[in-house]
């Protein structure tokens, strides 16, 4: 975790971050409405990845030009979303849901798909996403400082030219589970803001107008 600190904190001032990254925002899941960059192939571990920031890359926080905040994607229109609303809001089996069947297509086809190269394995991460759901519906949304001691790893999101929140990646299973189950609040951070007309108060979002 030092390593990981020490690097955010170069980055940090390399890219002139204006507020303290590391502390989570709490938002309403549902203003969580889009996702950044745009949906690629499948790879080994998402039917549909997101070409979005890394945080390898930028750190938390990080002001950012250009067009990426430009996306008519929303976070509804992932693979993961229909698996968990299937799942849990329609009560059917893993088994019966179009997530299970593609991803056990593309494993029976030689692929390694939800970082599963067996059937069986990527069942037991799907046991891990009921536990998930259970957790949550039990006792509400837990921080990753409640969870694992870590000061970092909430959902990743970035701010929009025009204030609105969009998923960058990281927490694809946490956000879905919180929407179906309507939390009221989920703990992010920011990785990226774009340059125009967006500034952060100590634990709220605003608009420059």
């Amino acid at each position: 975790m030092g390593c990981w600190l020490r690097k955010q904190k170069y980055l940090f001032l390399k890219h002139s971050c204006q507020y303290e990254p590391i502390t989570p925002i709490w938002v309403d899941p549902q203003q969580i409405r889009f996702v950044t960059g745009e949906i690629g192939q499948p790879n080994s571990v998402h039917l549909d990845p997101n070409d979005a920031f890394s945080s390898e890359n930028i750190p938390l926080g990080s002001i950012e030009s250009g067009e990426w905040d430009r996306t008519d994607v929303e976070f509804s229109e992932l693979e993961i979303f229909d698996g968990v609303y299937d799942r849990f809001a329609n009560e059917l089996p893993w088994e019966e849901t179009d997530f299970y069947r593609k991803h056990v297509e593309r494993i029976t086809s030689g692929f390694t798909s939800y970082s599963s190269d067996s059937v069986d394995e990527f069942e037991n991460k799907l046991e891990n996403v009921d536990h998930l759901y259970q957790s949550m519906q039990s006792n509400g949304y837990l921080t990753q400082k409640e969870l694992h001691h870590i000061p970092f790893g909430e959902i990743y999101v970035n701010i929009s030219r025009n204030g609105e929140l969009q998923f960058n990646g990281g927490g694809r299973h946490r956000l879905a589970v919180a929407k179906v189950l309507d939390i009221d609040r989920v703990p992010v951070q920011v990785l990226a803001r774009h340059k125009h007309h967006v500034y952060l108060g100590t634990k709220e979002w605003k608009v420059n107008e």
